[in-house]
């Protein structure tokens, strides 16, 4: 981004157009900015303290803290311009409103408990992501956290004033929402952050129409605590409070309910001994997303699928909380979200190891598909048919791609990562746009029509690992005019092309001639490889 801030003017930066943003701050000017259909939130530090090394060195501090962080619920940081001319922060433009704001508009919005719990689960979590990177965010405000315009979800913007290892003289925080060590110039800790979310509460407390329940009230006043070890020592304790909703009478109605069903199970055990209860597979929904198959010995759960509600935005939460425990998302379930065409954006969290079988086929308004690298498994027809993704991204923890699995894409160009060793039938077949592929050093195996009908594929390059490749390998691709392929022996083929004489392939210089007597590799124009 640096090769086109580097203009005197913040007119002829190089975007498409430049908006300020009347809510600038003490220090900076902030615009939205457009390029190449793109827009951005950039935050420029005003011209009288571009000469000032604190100030730079908090900007510095605010995008190298941020662009390390991936969680939903956190702005997301784009790049940064320090020079002689300016200093700028490029970031995910958000469409919403600030906390107070929101709430000037939507008095009534946090009267019901549905969307409290929502909020203060969304503002958890992220609070627990910024732990989690040794961070305390330190300047809680109701115009730091942002609902966001689609679904109402949470963003923590702006993390100047945080405090981190290595800037630990630079965290600051806003009067009337300060914790006391802050005041003190205490040591600041998970604590202190603790004691922001009990001023979040205790805003919102004020600016409801209702009274908030009984247990946030709770949670408050031992945030607000003034002695850092007397308040909630960590962001698990108090997400357990928020989501442990069952009271003493409705715990006797579940143990009244559990004696009749016990008694209504052992009266049809008597008529039929081979009748069982199955409680393995509850169902548990979060945000408007179903969750199953909970474990409660590795605390794990599964995605199964969406409720009714169409949202075209879907965040899948690293870990959720049911039944007052706090459970991992590592697998998306066969099916989850089969052919759900509302669906335009997906968040897939780090922690998910694995993707189901057809999880996302038929998602055809999906645009981009971004594998986080903690997956390490994805099933057969995984995003079939996904034709309006654009972009893909894949784990780098694959060992192989697999059945049809990006089918019918739109995707121009995919990086195969490092360690996969077989890709599997069908698997990038009809990415009619499909321009360039960088297969890995470690490929081994290429199956039956990995490649079928990709029409816009030109040139490829095959690895010296490579030892056997399917049929139909590149059938339909009819502008592919060179192959380069580094293996020594000439792998095991089978029919690959339906014209390969108009293919030239470029082969080690010691292997030409074991090419031209190898089977179907024989059928094409072989050329020793020469440096371009």
């Amino acid at each position: 981004m640096s090769g086109f801030l580097n203009k005197n003017s913040i007119d002829h930066l190089g975007f498409d157009w430049v908006k300020p943003v009347t809510s600038s701050g003490n220090t900076c000017d902030c615009f939205i900015v457009q390029i190449d259909g793109k827009r951005s939130f950039m935050k420029k530090l005003r011209q009288e303290f571009s000469d000032n090394l604190s100030f730079r060195a908090l900007f510095r501090k605010e995008y190298e803290k941020g662009i390390s962080i991936s969680h939903p619920n956190i702005v997301k940081y784009e790049s940064w311009h320090d020079s002689t001319d300016g200093c700028y922060i490029l970031m995910e433009n958000i469409v919403g409103d600030t906390l107070d704001k929101f709430i000037e508009q939507h008095p009534n919005y946090f009267d019901s408990r549905a969307n409290l719990d929502k909020f203060f689960n969304q503002l958890l979590s992220a609070l627990k992501c910024l732990h989690e990177y040794h961070v305390i965010y330190s300047d809680f405000k109701p115009q730091n956290i942002m609902l966001t315009q689609v679904n109402n979800d949470v963003k923590i913007i702006d993390l100047g004033f945080c405090y981190t290892d290595s800037y630990p003289d630079s965290a600051g925080s806003t009067k009337g929402y300060s914790a006391p060590e802050h005041l003190n110039q205490g040591k600041l800790d998970v604590a202190t952050d603790v004691f922001g979310v009990g001023k979040i509460i205790e805003y919102i407390e004020k600016k409801s129409a209702k009274k908030l329940p009984s247990i946030y009230y709770k949670i408050m006043a031992k945030c607000l605590k003034e002695k850092q070890a007397d308040r909630w020592q960590s962001i698990d304790e108090i997400l357990a409070i928020i989501n442990k909703k069952t009271n003493a009478w409705v715990k006797w109605l579940i143990i009244s309910m559990a004696a009749i069903a016990s008694l209504m199970v052992y009266a049809m055990w008597q008529k039929s001994s081979e009748t069982t209860v199955d409680i393995s597979n509850d169902i548990a929904v979060v945000e408007f997303l179903k969750y199953s198959h909970f474990n409660k010995v590795d605390m794990t759960c599964e995605v199964i699928g969406l409720e009714t509600i169409k949202h075209p935005s879907i965040y899948i939460r690293e870990s959720i909380f049911y039944q007052g425990k706090e459970y991992k998302v590592t697998s998306i379930a066969n099916s989850a979200f089969k052919t759900l065409t509302h669906i335009k954006t997906v968040h897939l969290p780090n922690g998910l190891e694995k993707i189901g079988e057809s999880a996302f086929r038929g998602c055809n308004n999906l645009l981009v598909i971004n594998i986080p690298n903690s997956v390490t498994e994805i099933g057969a027809h995984a995003f079939y048919s996904c034709k309006g993704a654009r972009d893909l991204i894949l784990s780098q923890n694959l060992k192989e791609i697999p059945s049809a699995s990006f089918v019918a894409t739109n995707i121009s160009r995919v990086n195969i990562p490092e360690g996969v060793e077989v890709i599997r039938l069908d698997a990038f077949a009809i990415c009619e746009n499909l321009k360039e592929v960088k297969i890995p050093s470690t490929i081994k195996h290429l199956g039956r029509g990995v490649f079928f009908n990709c029409l816009s594929l030109q040139r490829i390059e095959l690895p010296a690992s490579l030892e056997q490749t399917d049929e139909y390998l590149f059938f339909g691709c009819d502008n592919l005019k060179n192959i380069y392929i580094h293996a020594i022996t000439p792998p095991q083929a089978l029919t690959m092309h339906r014209n390969p004489s108009q293919i030239t392939l470029h082969v080690p210089a010691e292997s030409v001639e074991a090419y031209r007597n190898a089977p179907y590799w024989q059928d094409m124009n072989i050329v020793e490889i020469t440096e371009d």
